[in-house]
């Protein structure tokens, strides 16, 4: 531990000093600075000193429409040649975009093609003239009248090159400004900057969002409260597409196929969002997308830490003709767990698989291809494989679960054609062999224990604009999802057919003022009536780029594999006494009801602001608290369930099953949260987020449930970077979570199942990195430090405590 600390307080000290050079942090903010700035010298016809500011932009961050902006710039100031250079370098960045007006600015720009010289008459010798008159001086050429210009400067500009869009909130790109619900983006910048490699460590420095880790490479995501073990209110997806473990409703975020290396952003929803997703956006959405193919460039990365951290990788990216793009990346990555999970003097406990030393070994690989067949036309197909060994939480008295070996894998299309039409597919298999990490003298042995999961998914939609008294963006779009699972803990095999429909309509209704109402309906196989998700959002936009919203509206969550079919024996305390743990086909669906206030202020190019307010009501909630409790008649009369349960070689005291939660429970909270950038190259951010949960009847749930907090009512994130000219990089964050109280369920002889509190204090977290990029940013060297505080606590009761880690880190870029 001393030399832990001895390593990481230089990392610590690096980063307090931020403000000692100048720098450039985040490259996207820095860019716009410039651009807005250059924008408007042009819009104030000073085009010299905005062509400075345009040109310095470009080469902190490359944009094709950069370059559109500094030839109507050089043809604004009359600097035709120049113009017709940037012209032409637009072109060729940008071959995917309608160069009509382009092609006839250009034809304009031109000098006339050289008049054919004309052979020279003969000579003939005449006699001598008279004088005369001198001949009157030729006049002075006429200079070549100017090509055509717009009227005013700057009226044909592309302008917010670098402002963030999200696609996730509409499936449309807008402005975070004009989202109907609360978003947050964290930018590739952000996490080469950060040299954090795990998902749910970038997410916790998202106000709203909470992150439980309980193994290295296992962490429970949720936003805005209703975290749990298993968490399952969030729909995660990458690039799109649903990577949600639907046998158990999971995510498992940290154990997605892929290098962080190779994701372009991460965009969070905050609030409901099954209008246009269905079942699963209950709480909210995370989105990872990835660099698309043929941008980027290819690199190789290495990383080496303590407590077995190896992580090697490469990426391969680039272009076939002109048309076809490409996308390939591998992956070997593993880690040893927090702590041991059983100590080496436990004689009296077995483990299967060894000594569960290893968190995680998994290899990985992705391609894509993708191909340009007409102007904002796409057909791509691509496929990922992830396989190997891992450690994740398990349910009830289960504790720790290995995982070996298990694969899972991906195979998906999608074709986007020039008329709005997109159509999407994926088939998804997940196979593996999880056994419990450790067998006390009490518990049941399942040896046989096996998954395989199987999924299918459709989904085609329709964007269009028109007018119609004012202008509208409509989209229409129709789902299906196929699920099948294999797994020992249900009662047999299950498939299920999941239809859904959904419709988008954005409304202009004025300049400032934006209307968006959405609705989706879909078909859930065990459940009584089709499901209705509304939604609709008020954002009014005024001084430009700020913006008040108000939205609401309601999403679902049905049951899963698990919740419906469960059949499984629990352990007791007591050798040969088991309680059974089953399934409930009779569930109603959980559902919340959501209104969201929300302000935020990117004016300035030197701060900017977010606000938010909610107010949720939650009813159905689907726990594990049905407790039958068997009697001799059950016994003597032969029921099946009462019966000697000859996998766990134990006689069952009662049945556990899943219920809905008779209570209605209210969440209110808020978030708010401010990024600054002082200088160039300097990076600030500071967030604080407000949560609670709360039956709005207590009698209607157990005591011991009615005053819990699984999530923190008070958390603040804070953190900064730097990135010099000269080639050193520096980053920290800093997160403080207020204290937590933890309500899981234990079974016992005497009651069969009971509520057991858990009180887990406040908890600081503090990761840090220093940097230095060589040879123009071909090679990036760094070393990462996370947990510097040195707090061994846990995030959940169950969980292993967390230690302190380095990693240092190589990247080559060619």
């Amino acid at each position: 531990m001393r030399r832990l600390k001895a390593l990481s307080m230089p990392i610590v000290a690096a980063a307090i000093g931020l403000l000692a050079a100048s720098a450039r942090a985040d490259e996207r903010t820095d860019a716009r600075r410039e651009f807005r700035a250059g924008m408007q010298a042009i819009s104030d016809t000073r085009y010299e000193e905005g062509i400075e500011h345009l040109e310095r932009a470009y080469q902190i961050l490359p944009h094709p429409n950069v370059l559109y902006n500094l030839a109507l710039a050089h043809m604004y100031a009359g600097h035709d040649e120049e113009a017709l250079l940037y012209f032409e370098r637009y072109k060729d960045a940008s071959p995917d975009a309608d160069h009509t007006e382009v092609d006839q600015w250009m034809r304009e720009l031109r000098p006339p093609p050289e008049p054919e010289p004309v052979a020279p008459a003969p000579v003939v010798v005449a006699p001598t003239p008279l004088p005369l008159e001198p001949a009157p001086a030729a006049p002075s050429p006429v200079p070549k009248p100017p090509p055509k210009r717009r009227a005013t400067a700057g009226t044909d500009v592309r302008k917010g090159v670098y402002d963030e869009r999200v696609t996730s909130a509409s499936r449309l790109s807008q402005s975070p400004l004009d989202a109907p619900n609360a978003t947050a983006i964290i930018t590739s910048q952000e996490i080469r900057m950060s040299g954090v490699t795990q998902l749910s460590a970038l997410l916790r420095r998202v106000a709203g969002v909470e992150v439980a880790q309980v193994a290295p490479y296992h962490a429970e995501v949720s936003i805005r409260g209703l975290n749990r073990r298993s968490s399952n209110k969030v729909l995660l997806l990458f690039d799109g597409r649903p990577m949600r473990k639907d046998f158990m409703g999971t995510n498992w975020i940290d154990m997605m196929p892929i290098l962080v290396d190779d994701i372009e952003r991460i965009e969070i929803i905050r609030g409901p969002a099954s209008a246009l997703y269905g079942a699963d956006a209950f709480s909210g959405v995370i989105n990872v997308i990835t660099r698309a193919p043929g941008q980027g460039g290819s690199f190789a990365v290495g990383r080496f830490g303590n407590q077995g951290q190896y992580q090697a990788g490469a990426s391969f990216s680039g272009k076939v003709g002109k048309d076809v793009s490409y996308r390939g990346s591998a992956a070997y990555l593993q880690a040893n767990n927090f702590a041991r999970v059983v100590g080496p003097n436990r004689v009296d406990i077995r483990t299967p698989n060894g000594e569960a030393v290893r968190s995680m070994e998994v290899m990985a690989a992705n391609a894509d291809v993708a191909w340009q067949y007409a102007r904002q036309g796409t057909a791509s197909i691509g496929g990922n494989l992830a396989a190997g060994d891992f450690t994740i939480q398990g349910l009830s008295r289960l504790g720790q679960v290995v995982s070996d070996p298990s694969y899972e894998g991906q195979i998906y299309g999608q074709l986007t054609s020039p008329y709005g039409i997109r159509v999407s597919t994926t088939y998804n298999r997940l196979a593996g062999h999880p056994l419990p990490a450790f067998i006390a003298p009490t518990s049941i042995s399942d040896s046989r224990s096996f998954i395989r999961q199987e999924l299918y998914d459709l989904d085609v939609s329709w964007s269009g604009n028109f007018d119609l008294l004012v202008p509208q963006t409509l989209t229409v779009g129709a789902s299906y999802r196929y699920k099948y699972v294999d797994w020992t803990w249900l009662d047999t095999q299950h498939a299920q057919h999941h239809e859904g429909a959904y419709i988008q309509d954005v409304l202009q209704l004025a300049k400032p003022l934006r209307l968006q109402v959405g609705a989706r309906i879909d078909h859930h196989p065990l459940l009584r009536s089709l499901q209705f998700s509304p939604r609709a959002s008020l954002v009014y936009r005024f001084f430009g780029e700020q913006s008040l919203r108000l939205s609401g509206g309601r999403a679902f969550r049905g049951p899963t594999f698990m919740e419906s079919y469960l059949d499984l024996p629990n352990d007791t305390p007591l050798r040969g006494i088991t309680a059974i743990g089953k399934g409930n086909q009779k569930l109603d669906p959980e559902s919340i009801t959501s209104i969201e206030l929300g302000y935020q202020n990117q004016q300035s190019d030197y701060f900017s602001l977010e606000i938010n307010a909610y107010y949720n009501w939650i009813k159905d909630a689907i726990l594990f608290t049905n407790n039958d409790r068997f009697t001799l008649g059950d016994f003597a009369g032969g029921d099946r369930l009462a019966a000697y349960n000859p996998v766990a070689q134990a006689f069952p005291v009662s049945a556990l099953s899943f219920a809905n939660e008779r209570a209605v429970y209210r969440q209110y909270g808020g978030e708010l949260g401010v990024r600054a950038y002082p200088m160039p190259g300097l990076d600030l951010f500071v967030n604080y987020s407000l949560h609670k949960t709360e039956p709005i009847e207590k009698d209607k749930v157990d005591p011991a449930r009615a005053n819990e907090q699984q999530t923190s009512l008070h958390k603040v994130n804070g953190g900064a970077m730097y990135r010099a000219r000269f080639g050193l990089d520096l980053s920290a964050d800093v997160s403080w979570f207020s204290d937590q109280k933890w309500i899981e369920q234990v079974t016992d002889v005497d009651t069969g199942v009971r509520w057991q509190s858990y009180n887990l204090p406040s908890f600081v977290m503090v990761n840090a990195r220093i940097g230095y990029r060589l040879f123009g940013d071909t090679l990036d060297l760094g070393v990462v430090g996370t947990n510097l505080a040195f707090q061994d606590k846990r995030q959940h009761p169950l969980a292993q405590p967390l230690d302190t880690r380095v990693l240092g880190t190589a990247k080559v870029r060619f």
